[in-house]
Formats: C-alpha cells, structure tokens, sequence
C-alpha cells in the first residue's frame, strides 16, 4: 500500500458507481498514517475501517484483521518490524463483533476481512515462490500462524447462525473452503 496504488485503486474503482469499502491489508498499514492515506485516496469512510452495512436484508460485517502484536504484547495499527511479533486482532474489535452479533443473530451477514479464517495444507501451484526464496523455506504452520491469526474470532462467527460467508483476500488465491457451514 503506497500513495500511487492507492491513487490508482481509487480512481479504478470509482468507476464502478457503487458503494466503497475498504478492509486494510497487512501492506496497507505498514507505516505510519498510510490507513488514513488510503481511506482518503479510495474516498471511503473512516477510521476506524471496521463497520456494520446494512444492505437490501443483509448485515455486512467489515473487520480489520490487519493491526499488528509487537515482542513486548502491545498492539498497534502500524508495524514496528524491529518488535513485529504477529498480525493481530484488537480485543476491542473481537468485542465488537460480538456485540453486532448479540444484538441482532437472525440478520443474514457476510464478513470481509483481510486474513483468513483457515488455512489449507498446500496452496496451489505457482502461488509462492519455489525457487528457494526466503519464502519457500517457510514452514506451513508458521506461515499458517501468521496469516491466520484469527481463531478468537473464528469462535465467535461460528457461534452466530447469521453468519452466511466470509470473504479475505491475504492468501493471494481463489478457494472456497467450508468450515461449520460458514463459506
């Protein structure tokens, strides 16, 4: 996420006509003031970029999956890579979600989110590099553990009937995965 991908992102999308709404990736929030850069770019709404939509009897849920845990437990909204321990979810936010999801159950809702709720075996061929990168070398688990840091609130989208799909977009690749009947 930098200010020219951004930028042509946004002009891109404004075409479209419709509504906007961005979910941060990990990339677009690597440095200081790029959330804000970027919702003013895309011309969206926000901070915060975690937010009900209510649309034609559906509830879309947007999480921001992309804060970051440093070595000494605090969290913050950019990454310090000298104390970078792990992408993160903030308590507040988890607590969020539960209570739109108290509040209302029976609404049909769909989530975005930037990582993702599970993690398959193998990815498909061509998706990382095999050319014995840096990347190649990484184990599945702890590849796994880090663009999977969701299973708090995997816990509690499972616990909502309501709960009809979740959609991310961290892994890079098209799959469909079913896990409790969530899509």
């Amino acid at each position: 996420g930098d200010t020219p991908s951004f930028r042509a992102a946004g002009e891109i999308l404004r075409r479209l006509n419709c509504p906007l709404y961005f979910t941060p990736g990990n990339h677009d929030t690597e440095y200081d003031g790029a959330r804000e850069q970027a919702g003013a770019l895309l011309n969206v709404p926000g901070p915060p970029f975690y937010r009900t939509i209510t649309h034609q009897g559906w509830r879309l849920l947007f999480i921001d999956t992309s804060y970051w845990i440093h070595m000494d437990g605090s969290v913050d909204e950019y990454v310090d890579r000298s104390q970078l321990k792990d992408i993160y979810i903030p308590d507040s936010q988890i607590d969020w979600v539960r209570r739109q999801l108290q509040d209302d159950p029976h609404t049909p809702t769909i989530c975005f989110t930037h990582t993702m709720l599970t993690l398959r075996d193998a990815y498909p061929g061509g998706t990382l590099p095999h050319d014995g990168t840096k990347v190649d070398r990484i184990s599945l688990k702890l590849l796994g553990r880090s663009i999977c840091q969701n299973p708090r609130l995997k816990a509690v989208l499972t616990e909502y009937d309501c709960i009809k799909a979740v959609f991310s977009g961290h892994g890079h690749r098209h799959a469909e995965e079913r896990a409790i009947d969530l899509l």
